[in-house]
């Protein structure tokens, strides 16, 4: 049974999401939290990727299920998958889908493989003097892209941006990167531009009459609360933007197979990972509790994507002093000020360090940090990730009560060096409002992002005819993609929230218009139920003209989504 609820207008979200697409122009006023972001499970059965290498380094294949032991909270678990994949190996070519006219479907057309690396080149929390030479380092690493492996090119910036999707051409990944330019980023400062605004600050004071840092006047003090509030909105808007982002990866790689190797060159992380983060010493998330419920949905949809972060530091090797973004400028120090200011750079490093290496560890990737071969940095992550072991297993006493739960895989024998992800929330799953729905299909609707495949689907789309003035839109789901969950009525029941946004030949939002469809069933199995898959439908009515439609779907329950752009042509039948 298949039951349509509601039809609404989602123009605004559709706005709203444009408009943070322009954050530098935007300054946030919310707030944050210190914890860090942990994993959250949205099922019982926990799935680990565990590469395992030797005391030198190499990686170890041939393993067996029972030479690996897991735990959780110190309980040992029984595996209840186990598959293998350090061989080099490919699945078969999937065959081509030919489908009808006015068909489509975001189910990827990729030879299927063990693994997939992601590039992610960070403008937005790099400043411009270390984007040259990480662009000049990324070139010379796929240029010399080992054969096999498949890579997909992100760019963070303005928006996120897919500039090449998976292949394994380097050629074609390299055309790409080349149209990678440095940008100025303006959320991130390097340090040496920060100590050219304290500079600034203390010739204000000293024009206003105060004694400079040493014995501030109620000018300094009053700059120095400007300044604050605004390198706090910056921050606020760096971990929104790239939480955000790291969502929209996992969304759009997550109908691919096997692990992910997420290879992020960036000078910095905004935030920190684990059940218990270090202290920060310039407070960077002091009182920002809605953070919290960003950073732990982004961790979920990561590990639902099998995605492991290796972080890499594009500073390189470091040393204290001024940088190539103080050329051309004057700055004035006294002694004590200069060491202070060189005390700052090292714990600024020292703080991102721990942030990187956070990060990778809870997440099974590796942080690279400290070499000025970036080029040879990436190679490390591709291969390091690249062969593994999965493994799977339903916890004993699970209880939904929203605390983290450690996870622990040892050798059954001998001394191997494991790398896995470390743990997870345990939390009830809530489903997402009716509104929280329409905010979350909006923002992966945009012009520029790529088609999301966490949710595999076909569409037909029926353009106006004779017999009818109206686009309409037929969807169909894999009843094994969704989740039915228990109703009082004993029934299993799926909710779908269907959206379309179709933008005009200038770039426009020009309609926009969503729906809630619940499919449910008593007896039997969803896939008896609906042997032709669940079905879904829109209709909208469009002027003559050319368009580009975006059609997205969410499983409401754990809020998968899937989308894909459709070119649309309305005849002008006057």
């Amino acid at each position: 049974m298949l039951k349509k609820l509601v039809r609404r207008d989602v123009i605004p979200y559709i706005l709203m999401f444009c408009a943070m697409a322009s954050f530098a122009q935007k300054k946030p006023n919310g707030k944050g939290d210190e914890q860090g972001m942990v994993f959250k499970s949205q099922s019982r059965l926990v799935v680990v990727d565990v590469v395992a290498k030797d005391k030198l380094g190499r990686v170890v294949i041939g393993l067996r299920p029972q030479d690996l032991q897991i735990s959780e909270n110190g309980v040992p678990q029984k595996i209840s998958f186990f598959e293998d994949h350090t061989y080099a190996r490919t699945g078969p070519l999937r065959p081509k889908l030919e489908l009808p006219p006015n068909q489509y479907t975001n189910f990827p057309s990729e030879r299927p493989k063990d693994s997939l690396n992601v590039v992610l080149f960070d403008l937005v929390n790099t400043p411009t003097g270390d984007q040259n030479y990480a662009r000049k380092e990324m070139l010379k690493a796929l240029e010399n892209l080992p054969k096999g492996h498949q890579l997909a090119l992100f760019i963070l910036g303005n928006r996120l941006q897919m500039i090449q999707g998976p292949t394994g051409d380097s050629d074609a990944l390299v055309a790409a990167a080349r149209t990678v330019l440095a940008s100025p980023s303006r959320m991130v400062q390097s340090s040496t531009e920060v100590e050219a605004v304290n500079d600034q600050l203390r010739s204000l004071a000293q024009q206003a009459g105060g004694g400079g840092f040493g014995t501030p006047s109620p000018v300094d003090e009053q700059l120095r609360v400007a300044l604050t509030k605004e390198q706090s909105n910056l921050a606020t808007t760096r971990v929104e933007f790239t939480l955000s982002s790291l969502e929209a990866i996992a969304r759009i790689v997550s109908g691919y197979s096997g692990r992910k190797n997420l290879i992020w060159l960036t000078a910095g992380i905004p935030f920190e990972l684990g059940p218990d983060m270090k202290a920060d010493m310039y407070h960077r998330f002091r009182d920002r509790r809605e953070f919290a419920p960003l950073l732990e949905r982004a961790e979920a949809l990561l590990a639902d994507a099998q995605i492991a972060i290796y972080p890499i530091d594009v500073g390189g090797l470091t040393v204290g002093g001024m940088d190539s973004s103080m050329s051309g400028r004057t700055v004035t120090f006294t002694g004590k000020e200069y060491s202070g200011a060189l005390k700052d750079q090292s714990d600024a490093e020292w703080n991102n360090r721990i942030a990187m290496k956070s990060l990778a560890d809870q997440t099974g990737g590796k942080a690279i940090y400290g070499s000025n071969d970036l080029a040879g940095a990436i190679g490390t992550g591709i291969e390091d990730g690249s062969r593994y072991y999965t493994i799977a297993y339903v916890p004993q006493n699970f209880r939904p009560d929203g605390k983290y739960r450690s996870i622990k895989v040892e050798p059954a024998h001998g001394e191997l060096e494991l790398k896995y992800r470390k743990g997870y929330l345990a939390t009830a799953e809530k489903p997402a409002s009716s509104s929280d729905a329409a905010k979350l299909l909006a923002s992966q609707m945009l012009i520029g992002v790529p088609a999301s495949t966490a949710l595999l689907m076909k569409v037909e789309v029926k353009p106006p005819d004779g017999e009818r003035k109206t686009v309409r839109v037929e969807y169909a789901f894999a009843p094994g993609d969704l989740t039915f969950q228990d109703t009082a009525d004993k029934k299993k029941r799926a909710v779908l929230d269907l959206m379309a946004v179709v933008w005009n030949d200038k770039g426009q939002p020009a309609l926009s218009t969503s729906n809630t469809e619940e499919a449910a069933f008593k007896e039997g199995t969803a896939a008896e139920t609906f042997p032709r898959g669940v079905p879904g439908r829109q209709e909208f009515t469009l002027p003559a003209g050319k368009y580009m439609m975006c059609l997205g779907a969410m499983d409401r329950a754990t809020e998968k989504i899937g989308t894909v752009w459709v070119p649309l042509v309305i005849e002008d039948k006057k």
